[in-house]
């Protein structure tokens, strides 16, 4: 290579390294390329799940021991969930979907009442803690008397059939002291010092009076079979169903068994009586024009029926404050306990769950039924009946009041 040749590559390649050094100094209209942008931060975290904060506050005496639970339904009930809490504690209850639920208590103890309604709706927000207050009263347990025993099974009676008595919490059964024959329909007299109820100990069915000595004493011992009776609110009157010829008939007699009167006449079968509040008028179950339940003044007058049903409504009770009836209805293959407006409107199941379920009685504040029932899937002379009690509102109450046919419960007044 030439001295010349190296001398003309040397000074090119002087004058681009000139010229690059020029590039990037000052004064330079060279622009480098902006830096790489940081990598995007990772998604934030989400919470999709509501919890639910449920704290129960039990106030009075004999509180529930054994606690409640609580039933909550999303929607249309696609998911549930059941928290058990005790009577003064707070419970979480976390990982909720978020949406509408209708919460339902249930497990109280037979003394005890919900302060706010049952059945109620709540709202939980996903990502948010929602609080409920679960207010409890617990009174004086009442006592409860019912007729027990003289089931074999399904189809065959046996004697005797016994009259009892309970406190509504359970605990010991004691025996009204009456062990001869059938004995049935117990019912306190308002000022829960009597019991009226009908027997055939003498030989035909009749109604007895007994006071706290346990003296039963006849108050109809005439040839006419006589059942069911029911105390009129002021205490004075008794009404109960009487079959003289072979018909069964509405009959009102004073507590004493004196001034008998017919209220009901020309059907077959009138049968179960209840007084209004008022004490002006009889609610019973009839076979009249196909069977339901009436209603008529006590002077026999105004009839009115409310209910039709050919399958059999029967064992009507009016609530203290005159403006709800309890009934027995057969509906499904099963019986269970309905209840309507005093004018027969509103008729609906309180209590489809139980199998058989009789004679609701009311207790003394109008808050809950008592029943007796067998349990739905129970085989045949394999089943125990219990004393059910459910709130007016759709509570469930706990209940140890189990034994045989324990049927026809009765509250006893304050």
């Amino acid at each position: 290579m030439s001295k010349g040749y190296s001398r003309l590559v040397l000074a090119v390649s002087a004058m681009v390294i000139l010229a690059c050094d020029q590039s990037t100094g000052p004064g330079s209209d060279f622009v480098p390329p902006p830096p790489p942008p940081p990598p995007p931060p990772p998604p934030a975290t989400t919470t999709t799940t509501a919890t639910l904060e449920v704290t129960a506050r039990t106030t009075g005496i004999e509180l529930d021991q054994d606690g409640y639970s609580v039933l909550l339904q999303r929607g249309a009930g696609s998911d549930t969930a059941r928290v058990s809490f005790g009577v003064n504690e707070s419970k979480a209850v976390a990982g909720l979907p978020g949406g509408d639920y209708t919460l339902t208590f249930s497990g109280l103890a037979p003394n005890c009442v919900l302060v706010s309604p049952n059945s109620r709706s709540l709202g939980l927000s996903a990502g948010g803690v929602t609080s409920l207050l679960v207010d409890v009263a617990c009174n004086e347990p009442l006592e409860i008397a019912f007729s027990s025993g003289g089931l074999t099974d399904w189809y065959t009676f046996a004697t005797p059939r016994v009259l009892r008595r309970v406190n509504v919490n359970g605990g010991a059964i004691g025996n009204l002291g009456f062990e001869e024959g059938w004995n049935e329909s117990p019912a306190w007299s308002p000022d829960g010092k009597k019991m009226a109820f009908h027997s055939d100990r003498s030989g035909h069915f009749m109604i007895y009076v007994m006071g706290e000595n346990q003296v039963p004493i006849s108050l109809t011992p005439g040839a006419s079979e006589d059942f069911g009776p029911a105390w009129s609110p002021d205490g004075k009157r008794i009404a109960f169903s009487s079959r003289p010829q072979g018909k069964q008939e509405i009959h009102i007699m004073n507590a004493d068994g004196t001034g008998r009167v017919r209220v009901t006449t020309g059907t077959p079968g009138d049968v179960t009586p209840d007084w209004s509040p008022d004490g002006k008028r009889l609610v019973f179950a009839s076979t009249r024009e196909g069977g339901g339940i009436w209603l008529v003044n006590v002077d026999g007058s105004g009839l009115i029926r409310l209910t039709s049903n050919s399958t059999g409504d029967h064992s009507p009770a009016w609530s203290p404050d005159g403006s709800t009836i309890a009934f027995s209805r057969v509906s499904g293959g099963a019986q269970a306990i309905f209840v309507m407006k005093a004018d027969g409107s509103d008729q609906r199941s309180l209590a489809p769950e139980f199998r058989s379920a009789s004679k609701p009685a009311w207790s003394p504040d109008g808050k809950k039924i008592a029943f007796g029932a067998f349990e739905r899937g129970c085989e045949i002379g394999d089943c125990i009946s219990a004393i059910q009690i459910v709130g007016i509102d759709g509570t469930r109450y706990s209940t140890t009041i189990r034994g045989e046919n324990f049927q026809e419960p009765s509250w006893r007044p304050k």
